[in-house]
């Protein structure tokens, strides 16, 4: 099955039903059929992810997913799950493909792993803000 790319169709939040949350961790999905990795984990909800890809990923099409946890959540060392590639696009700025997948099949057990596995976005960006005006403000000569 040939990738689809949208060039121009940047993804949006005005389709996102749930809150955009960043992983407090490096997290990788691997295709479990294959077992070439699909991506990095850029952003997580209950309903979906968005990776960054080296390659394309096909859209329309279910993979099964393996996410290896950076520590046992729940009892869980990985968390396994369905997931469709739902849009894919050329992020030249990364020079990769931003990938969004939607999960078809999340357990509650899964649903409580995500959870525990990210941080709310806005949170995320306010400590990187502050980080910033932190190293900001050390560098600055004071008289």
């Amino acid at each position: 099955m040939k990738p689809s790319l949208n060039k121009n169709r940047q993804p949006g939040s005005e389709r996102r039903k749930t809150e955009r949350r960043l992983p407090q961790s490096e997290l990788y999905l691997v295709d479990q059929r294959t077992g070439r990795p699909l991506g990095a984990v850029r952003d997580l909800t209950f309903g979906g992810c968005k990776l960054l890809s080296q390659e394309p990923v096909p859209t329309g099409k279910p993979f099964m997913c393996r996410m290896a946890l950076p520590e046992p959540i729940l009892g869980f060392s990985e968390l396994n799950f369905l997931a469709e590639g739902k849009w894919c696009y050329l992020n030249k700025a990364e020079n990769a493909f931003e990938v969004g997948f939607e999960f078809l099949d999340l357990t509650d057990e899964g649903r409580m792993i995500i959870k525990l596995l990210v941080v709310p976005w806005e949170a995320a960006e306010s400590t990187r803000h502050n980080e910033s005006i932190s190293t900001n403000a050390a560098s600055v000569d004071l008289p």
